[in-house]
């Protein structure tokens, strides 16, 4: 789509909110117009979608070793393959599911040739109702943004998603944490670092109360969010 006209139709909707959101600070930040303070309201999860997961059976067509850690998405540009490698590398089984959509052949063959590692599996895209099953097999979830403008104005779901499946989370330092127990959510500015605190929560988490990192985001839950919403509307008397 043209820049052009999604930077018009953007100042547009600025212009005639009543209300403007932003998932980060940084974000807001950059959507503020004159007097007008837009407000950081992150991300949330269905979190009681996951409230039986105990029960759940894992995933049967992952053939990897445990520990695992992992990756449930999209991969493109704003994974950063750099430190999924470094958590390979350290001999950590990885994980990897959901559908590639590089822009690049360059980016593609180097995810082609990553998946191809010892100890790395990478299951195309599945159902949504299939992903509890993958959730379950992890010990770690990762969510390794790459640097970048659009990440660091993002509000990950996806960790949201692994904590409130009861994993805690290793992430790079990109978007910011607000409003997450540090105890089950650590971050790390390069590669090393990076797959060091995966294998520190690995061991840190045997054996692992998966209730309690689901509790750690309860809050964070949308039908919570839908209250926090509609109390911010009626206080503008919309």
């Amino acid at each position: 789509m043209s820049p052009a006209y999604l930077h018009a139709a953007r100042e547009k909707n600025l212009a005639n909110a009543d209300i403007v959101l932003a998932v980060t600070k940084e974000l807001a930040d950059t959507l503020r117009r004159g007097e007008g303070h837009p407000i950081v309201f992150p991300n949330g999860c269905d979190f009681h979608r996951f409230d039986r997961i105990a029960e759940v059976e894992r995933a049967d067509d992952v053939v990897l070793p445990s520990p695992i850690a992992g990756v449930v998405g999209q991969f493109n540009a704003r994974t950063d393959l750099d430190m999924l490698s470094a958590v390979q590398e350290r001999g950590i089984s990885l994980l990897l599911v959901g559908p590639r959509s590089y822009a690049s052949t360059d980016e593609s063959a180097r995810f082609e040739e990553f998946v191809q590692r010892e100890g790395v599996q990478w299951i195309d895209r599945v159902p949504t109702e299939r992903v509890i099953r993958y959730l379950k097999c992890l010990s770690v979830g990762l969510t390794p943004y790459a640097d970048s403008t659009f990440n660091r104005r993002a509000f990950p779901l996806k960790t949201l998603e692994y904590l409130a499946a009861g994993v805690p989370v290793v992430c790079t330092d990109v978007a910011p944490l607000t409003g997450f127990d540090r105890r089950f959510v650590q971050a790390a500015a390069t590669p090393e670092t990076f797959a060091a605190a995966a294998a520190a929560t690995v061991d840190a988490m045997v054996p692992m109360d998966r209730e309690k990192v689901r509790l750690s985001v309860e809050a964070f839950d949308w039908s919570r969010r839908v209250g926090e919403l509609l109390g911010l509307i009626g206080e503008k008397g919309c």
